[in-house]
């Protein structure tokens, strides 16, 4: 074996602990336990894979005989099993799982260790003999001076270390299994002990051990109240460098002054990555806007998600001009929800490139932005493919008679190439691209879903079959299933367009 593998083996057990098979009996395998039957004498004798005891059934009763792939409790231990039939194949009878399990290292208690371990039980042999196999299969070293994830692979009499750059659970279609308890009693008194694991449950902890491990502003922010920042990161999501990872105190962590990193403590806000990055922004333009003005700035535009919209508009004008005019947008127009008013605004721009207008302030910033947008959109319509739209108009004629209202929502089939192109736009899905054509051919249905108070913003597709009254799909903003809400409409629609019952019936 190489040295640098019994280097890194040094950490590990060379034994399965108790806790470990423990955890695995009760909790891993615990639905592998069975009671194999075999008749003996006109008596059902039982084996317990369980307790490892033989007994002969106590039911005279032949409808609470044994049967065969049924649950029931052990006469010797009360455990719940499912029942065998001994003289049966079982060549495929085999249980097995992952099990992610955390340990102090055995050259250095304070370092954090984790190992997946595949555990297996095989009954195809003899069932009286089976016992549990445990495989380590992957390693894990969280501390200060190396974090690494490893494997180890044996060729030609040879053994060699795989190492990742970062630690991570792989996916796996079997199931795997992390004990709470276990992480709580390996991280006591480990370098990660105060992490603030127990906030990230939720997440592959084994990425998140690693992150900590790696950077100690993992702590910091959690601490501080930036757990979505650190989400961001476990994730995989853009931190557009708002944070500087491996800072050891909070006035290293960000690009900000100290009275701007009190004001996000103390804010009535729960900032998220990208308001951070907005906040950065503005004082990078060495703007002095208020941090709580930022927060409400934030919030009424839905800048979680806008950043990279608002890089592109950077590029004509500064980030405090583009938020004044985008809220003055917004207040304006109340069609516009959250986040709205930056997909109309690069829609425009884009409609005024195909124009081949000259982009100056007045033509940047028009006074009604969603007039402006109309407009542009409007002239680019003149210039489409007049013969689908020409189709698409016959078609609205064929389908019109499915136009539907229930409960606040209202479904009918799209009017034109120009709505089913922004429907694409906004809810960020792919109407336009694979079923326009088909649409105006004749050979799917689209139809609109929108509320009522707001008819002209998208809110969900429906590709329906009205020859077949059925209903193919329905899709919300980047492919999202449809709400309760919108399945109730369907649901009725289905109802009374295509089976005639009455609304009053339905409901």
């Amino acid at each position: 074996m190489k040295e640098e593998a019994k280097r890194l083996l040094a950490h590990f057990p060379t034994s399965v602990s108790e806790e470990l098979k423990e955890y695995v009996i009760e909790d891993v395998l615990k639905s592998s336990r069975y009671l194999f039957v075999k008749t003996v004498a006109g008596l059902q004798q039982c084996y317990c894979t369980h307790c490892k005891q033989s007994f002969y059934s106590n039911s005279e009763d032949k409808d609470n005989k044994f049967k065969h792939n049924e649950l029931r409790k052990c006469e010797k231990c009360n455990s719940r099993c499912m029942v065998k039939q001994a003289g049966r194949g079982r060549s495929k009878l085999y249980d097995a799982a992952y099990v992610e399990w955390y340990e102090k290292s055995a050259m250095d208690s304070s370092v954090l260790i984790a190992r997946r371990i595949y555990v297996a039980r095989n009954y195809s042999g003899d069932y009286t003999k089976v016992e549990t196999k445990f495989f380590d299969k992957i390693y894990y070293i969280f501390g200060p001076e190396e974090t690494t994830m490893f494997t180890l692979r044996s060729f030609a009499g040879k053994v060699n270390v795989y190492k990742q750059k970062t630690t991570f659970s792989p996916s796996t279609n079997m199931k795997k299994y992390e004990s709470i308890k276990n992480i709580q009693e390996a991280v006591k008194n480990t370098t990660l002990h105060y992490s603030q694991w127990e906030k990230y449950t939720n997440y592959d902890l084994l990425k998140f051990f690693g992150l900590a491990s790696k950077y100690p502003s993992v702590e910091l922010l959690t601490k501080f109240g930036l757990k979505s920042v650190v989400e961001s990161k476990l994730t995989g999501r853009n931190t557009y460098r708002t944070v500087n990872w491996r800072a050891k105190s909070l006035e290293g962590l960000f690009k900000l002054n100290k009275s701007d990193i009190r004001a996000i403590r103390d804010s009535s806000h729960s900032w998220e990555t990208s308001w951070l990055y907005i906040l950065q922004q503005l004082r990078g333009e060495k703007s002095r806007v208020k941090v709580e003005e930022v927060g409400d700035i934030c919030s009424q535009l839905g800048l979680n998600s806008r950043v990279d919209d608002i890089k592109k508009l950077r590029e004509h004008a500064s980030l405090q001009k583009i938020l004044t005019y985008a809220l003055k947008q917004a207040k304006r127009s109340k069609s516009y929800f959250a986040g709205y008013v930056f997909v109309e605004w690069l829609d425009y721009l884009d409609a005024c490139q195909q124009l081949d207008m000259k982009l100056n302030e007045r033509l940047f910033f028009p006074k009604n932005l969603h007039e402006a947008h109309q407009q542009t959109t409007g002239q680019i319509k003149a210039i489409e493919d007049a013969a689908l739209n020409e189709k698409i108009t016959k078609r609205v004629e064929e389908l019109s008679k499915y136009e539907f209202e229930y409960s606040g929502l209202i479904i009918r089939p799209f009017f034109n190439s120009k709505e089913i192109v922004e429907e694409g736009k906004v809810l960020e899905h792919c109407v336009a691209r694979n079923y326009m054509k088909s649409y105006a051919e004749g050979k799917t249905d689209l139809f609109a879903i929108r509320k009522k108070c707001t008819p002209y913003i998208p809110f969900y597709t429906a590709e329906l079959d009205v020859k077949k009254k059925g209903v193919r799909q329905v899709r919300g903003f980047d492919n999202d299933p449809p709400t309760d809400e919108v399945n109730k409409l369907m649901e009725v629609f289905e109802e009374v367009m295509f089976k005639k019952t009455k609304v009053r019936e339905v409901v």
